[in-house]
């Protein structure tokens, strides 16, 4: 492990937000280039903001008396609060002009800016206002809008529910119309290269459209403040990059999903801003930056390493709650699954000893979460150190069943975060053939001396029969009831190998399964057997408030007596590397390295 300390000395010139759009402020009506009409009832959330400044803004209603916007669209000049009484709030309309016979107009009566908005950087660039009456709700053309609370991966496709004409000539005729862009999520850290927005993104923004040279569809002036929409859920609001599509000014959104509990907590504000409230100055900070742990672990061995079969890359926050767990006696390690900020759900047989079946002690095991590359380190990976671990109580070393243990780390995830998150258990029964994804780890390639190359994988694994998964030739009755069989039966190029043990099987986005055996890769009649996470959720969630700490030494209850060893036949156990009693399997099935 290394420290290192970075001082760094901050120079930071940012634009005011008044100077995002080249415009003249005589000619202040919407505008965006391209895109498609928005037909009624799209987007039944989606408002028009106007001001007597001339100023036009988006917005989305959150609540049948509160609009969300942007913070920026609701400062004059002079950087200060302008009175609610001068901002007016269309709705369910899809033009401007002339005025639809569905548009509800209202007038602001209170204004809700956020504490922590900087108007220089555009950070917290968020604002409730509360209207002089509701909403009439229901109505074809205006509803609430959904909000998203889960990470949006890269390369998600997106709609952004703008306003304007479709040109981006000053002098042009205005037909303001609602107009819809498509948009993809980009990753990060190409938005904020030196060519783009040069380290202007926070961890609270997310960027979305055209990276590369000019785009002929997207927002100009006018739109701050109007919703992204990522399969209906109103994702962020625009915030900057707003240039009408030139290159290298992809539009950055403010992340709602960081800010739904702070939005809640206004519909029961009392009293808003006053008029000429200005928000906190910006303040340049020169000195010690940040203590970053760098994980420089020694990494294991190409012959040690997790892989995978086929598979198809991971994208940056794509499995979120999935996590690397190293161990001092497993040497291709295990896999987890974030479930709480403090606890990760993983296999029993990743914290036992494989050699004394006796608890290892959580001081030897760590975390990776929020990293989809074991190298190189990402800015973004959270590593952390074990300091409790529950192992089901009636966890079965020889047979797995209940294979389950929960972790606790020593320090929380944070609460926001674009890389880690914690999963959604399931809590159905699927059926069979249920198309799955598992997240696993490692090298695409199935010979043990192959290159590795350790990056998170996707792979698809539709849900099987447990009759077909306890065929003699399969799993031979192995299969229990708590168990879910995933894969395919015949050879496949597309499978989990070794060191994926704990790792997690999502179903329609839910945790639905943990990796107990059946790591073949690829292998006929060897498909995946993971612990059914519906079966154990009550559990799961009594861990997270325990407050014992297992004894050192700690030994599941035996499976089996003395009595009855002489009829136990061999097992490998692929995940030790050893060779184990098998009351189940009644043949000797590969031989491993001690």
């Amino acid at each position: 492990m290394q420290w290192t300390v970075l001082i760094v000395c901050l120079a930071i010139a940012i634009p005011c937000a008044r100077a995002e759009s080249e415009e003249s402020a005589a000619d202040q009506s919407p505008r965006l280039i391209g895109g498609t009409n928005a037909p009624w009832g799209q987007f039944p959330s989606a408002v028009s903001i106007n001001t007597t400044f001339n100023l036009h803004c988006g917005g989305a209603v959150v609540d049948r008396q509160h609009v969300l916007t942007a913070a920026q669209c609701l400062f004059n000049a002079n950087q200060r609060l302008i009175d609610p009484y001068w901002i007016t709030v269309r709705a369910g309309d899809i033009a401007l002009a002339p005025v639809g016979a569905r548009r509800q107009t209202r007038k602001v009566s209170q204004i809700f800016v956020h504490p922590q908005f900087n108007i220089r950087t555009l950070e917290n660039d968020v604002a409730v206002l509360r209207l002089d009456r509701p909403y009439e709700l229901p109505s074809n053309t205006i509803n609430v809008a959904n909000r998203t609370r889960r990470i949006v991966p890269n390369g998600a496709n997106c709609q952004f529910a703008g306003w304007g004409a479709s040109t981006a000539a000053v002098n042009a005729p205005v037909n303001v119309l609602q107009r819809f862009l498509p948009m993809t999520v980009n990753d990060r850290d190409t938005c904020n290269q030196a060519s783009m927005h040069a380290g202007r993104m926070q961890e609270n923004h997310l960027c979305a459209g055209n990276t590369g040279a000019s785009n002929n569809a997207a927002p100009c002036n006018g739109n701050a403040g109007t919703g992204l929409y990522c399969e209906r859920l109103l994702v962020g609001l625009l915030t900057f990059g707003i240039n009408c599509g030139a290159a290298n000014n992809p539009p950055v959104f403010t992340q709602v999903r960081f800010y739904n509990d702070w939005i809640d907590r206004q519909f029961n504000q009392t009293q808003g801003l006053s008029a000429g409230w200005t928000p906190a100055k910006f303040v340049v900070v020169l000195g010690l930056l940040a203590l970053l742990h760098s994980s420089t672990r020694a990494l294991p061995s190409d012959e040690a390493g997790p892989r995978v079969t086929g598979g198809t890359a991971a994208l940056l926050g794509q499995f979120p709650s999935a996590v690397i767990i190293e161990t001092p006696y497993i040497p291709q390690n295990c896999m987890g699954t974030v479930v709480n900020r403090q606890h990760v759900l993983t296999a029993a047989s990743c914290v036992m000893n494989p050699t004394t079946f006796v608890m290892i002690n959580p001081f030897w095991l760590r975390v990776i979460a929020g990293d989809i590359n074991i190298v190189p380190v990402s800015p973004r990976r959270e590593v952390r150190h074990v300091i409790r671990s529950y192992v089901h109580p009636n966890y079965n070393r020889l047979t797995d069943g209940n294979n389950l243990a929960v972790l606790r780390v020593d320090v929380p995830y944070p609460e926001f975060h674009n890389t880690i998150e914690p999963a959604l258990l399931n809590a159905r029964i699927l059926a069979d053939n249920t198309q799955c994804q598992f997240a696993g780890w490692g090298a695409t390639q199935n010979q043990v001396t192959a290159v590795v190359r350790p990056n998170q994988f996707v792979i698809t694994q539709p849900i099987l029969t447990t009759a077909s998964c306890n065929a003699a030739n399969v799993h031979n009755n192995r299969v229990q009831q708590t168990m879910i069989c995933a894969g395919a039966l015949a050879q496949s190029q597309t499978a989990v190998c070794r060191g994926n043990m704990g790792g997690g099987l999502y179903c329609n986005g839910r945790l639905t399964g943990v990796l107990a055996f059946g790591m073949g890769c690829g292998v006929a009649n060897q498909p995946g057997v993971y612990m059914d996470v519906r079966q154990y959720t009550q559990w799961i969630e009594t861990q997270f408030t325990r407050t014992d700490n297992p004894p050192p030494g700690w030994t599941p209850p035996q499976p089996f007596t003395s009595n009855n060893v002489a009829l136990m036949p061999l097992r490998y156990d692929a995940h030790a590397h050893v060779c184990l009693l098998d009351p189940i399997a009644g043949q000797v099935e590969r031989f491993g390295k001690l």
